[in-house]
């Protein structure tokens, strides 16, 4: 679980970094109106952190991002890799074990959560920031999804994992229509380069699209068995008090909380802060 926080800081309040011997991370600071173009450039030699998190900025244009890139071609090759083990193989991720090189040359370890993409964009999953048109206005379409790991019910983007010879936007796509029963969707971008979706813990990599769909092109939803999952459609001018309201019952993709809060900004609206509930229902 996670939390976001939106943080103001002056550049002259600066005193270097205190990173750890194993950490290896350079800061870098984007103009706020270069944002969109600047990721457009950064996407093609960098896997950047949590694209939806990258789409809810770059998009409206509000905010500078931190991230950390890995391989980059002004920062270096990085820490060295030494070997990777699988300790305990399964049907979708491995438990793995890698040793590494810190900085002052110690072995390192790191536990993580390894996947392989055997697919034409090498990306394990993909996802979508959905729009939905009527007579009324637009809506953005997200899911209700009961998640075995946290046992809560969270709300999350539409999308999922990219099958084996499946490009991310077919992966798209057919998560859409599959979870949704939304379908004959336009998709007018997909992202560029890998997206790691938690880096600190998996090597999982991800494709972001955005999607618009006609709220009459809909049918019955193709979830599998164990799927549980329900469409959640926000008015795009009610989604920040909507999020505010739902984050008192559900648990939130931070990524789709990110999105809200970011849109929330851009309208000028008044982000403050409120107590945090004693328990979820």
């Amino acid at each position: 679980m996670q939390k976001v926080g939106v943080a103001d800081c002056w550049a002259d309040n600066f005193k270097g970094d205190e990173a750890d011997d194993e950490e290896l991370v350079k800061r870098l600071l984007i103009k706020d109106t270069e944002l969109w173009d600047t990721f457009q450039e950064l996407g093609e030699d960098y896997a950047i952190v949590d694209y939806q998190f990258k789409i809810m900025i770059a998009i409206f244009s509000i905010l500078s991002l931190f991230f950390i890139a890995v391989n980059s071609h002004e920062l270096g090759p990085g820490l060295e890799i030494l070997d990777s083990k699988v300790k305990c193989p399964g049907k979708f991720v491995n438990f793995t074990v890698t040793r590494f090189k810190t900085k002052s040359g110690k072995i390192g370890v790191w536990e993580l959560l390894s996947n392989k993409a055997d697919n034409p964009d090498k990306v394990v999953s993909a996802f979508a920031l959905v729009r939905v048109h009527n007579a009324s206005g637009t809506y953005f379409l997200f899911n209700r999804q009961f998640r075995i790991p946290t046992r809560s019910w969270t709300i999350e983007f539409p999308g999922g994992h990219v099958e084996r010879g499946e490009t991310a936007r077919d992966a798209i796509l057919r998560e859409l229509r599959e979870e949704t029963g939304y379908y004959n969707c336009n998709i007018s971008f997909v992202s560029i380069g890998r997206l790691s979706a938690s880096p600190a813990k998996s090597n999982d990599m991800q494709k972001m699209g955005i999607v618009d769909c006609n709220a009459n092109d809909f049918a019955k939803t193709k979830q599998d068995d164990e799927e549980l999952i329900h469409r959640l459609l926000i008015k795009d001018t009610e989604l920040w008090p909507t999020f505010q309201k739902l984050s008192e019952k559900y648990d939130i993709v931070s990524s789709l909380y990110s999105f809200a809060l970011g849109y929330a900004l851009r309208d000028g609206l008044a982000v403050t802060q409120k107590s945090e509930p004693s328990s979820k229902t």
